[in-house]
């Protein structure tokens, strides 16, 4: 399972400026277990530098740690505070995550590095056949703190639109069609000059077989995809409505 959005590359130069080669990833923690800050390395904006220093060092120590005493990184970090020290050693066992360590990473403060739409996904997966209630809650309350982290990442925004519309979907699958109505009209509004959102909510409806509400996205997406100038689209969404009339009848 994925769980940072640094990639391999990018990992290595902040390795190479967050320590010597005979140090560790220990040594760049303090007694608090605050990190050591070093210098930024050049083409690293700063406003980014400080959480992916800290990310890409949190990562590492717990793979150093892991390799070097197995069993004790697992009692040092598995309850860790930080989601990428969680999702770190759950890689470095090569476990299955089980719902509560999904849960236990999805409740650690939000990182914008971290990688979160498989385990929201695992969530889902896990959770919502055997507890759905604790499942959407926990949904509920990762996508509240998400939202509001100040990130200067520009991808940012983006995924966590993704986790709001997956959110969305959940809530149509427990039937909470209303729920589910006002999130996927807040995130239609958001994005006037695309039609994906109203698609993708008449897809949720549609498998839950809330066919007319299915319909009445798909209406909109095609009212949208005229304005937009996508006169194609639209016609073959309209043709998708006939459909699901013609099968309603």
């Amino acid at each position: 399972m994925r769980f940072s959005w640094v990639q391999p590359d990018e990992s290595s130069e902040v390795q190479r400026a967050l320590r010597r080669p005979e140090g560790t990833f220990d040594e760049l923690f303090d007694e608090r277990d605050a990190l050591r800050l070093p210098a930024r390395p050049p083409g690293v904006p700063a406003t980014v530098w400080p959480s992916l220093a800290e990310h890409v060092a949190r990562c590492e120590r717990v793979r150093e740690v892991f390799a070097a005493t197995g069993a004790d990184a697992t009692r040092r970090f598995a309850a860790s505070p930080h989601a990428v020290e969680r999702a770190a050693l759950l890689a470095a066992r090569s476990d299955e995550a089980d719902l509560d360590t999904v849960v236990g990473i999805l409740a650690c403060a939000v990182d914008e590095w971290m990688a979160y739409g498989p385990l929201l996904s695992r969530l889902v997966e896990l959770g919502l056949p055997f507890a759905p209630e604790r499942t959407v809650g926990v949904f509920e309350d990762f996508v509240a703190r998400a939202v509001a982290v100040p990130s200067e990442l520009p991808a940012w925004r983006e995924r966590v639109r993704f986790a709001r519309d997956g959110l969305a979907a959940v809530y149509v699958r427990t039937g909470r069609d209303e729920d589910a109505e006002r999130l996927f009209h807040e995130r239609f509004l958001e994005e006037p000059r695309d039609v994906t959102v109203a698609i993708g909510a008449a897809r949720a409806f549609l498998e839950a077989g809330r066919t007319g509400r299915s319909i009445r996205w798909l209406e909109r997406a095609a009212e949208r995809a005229d304005r937009i100038d996508r006169a194609p689209l639209a016609e073959r969404l309209r043709a998708k409505v006939a459909a699901l009339h013609k099968r309603l009848a």
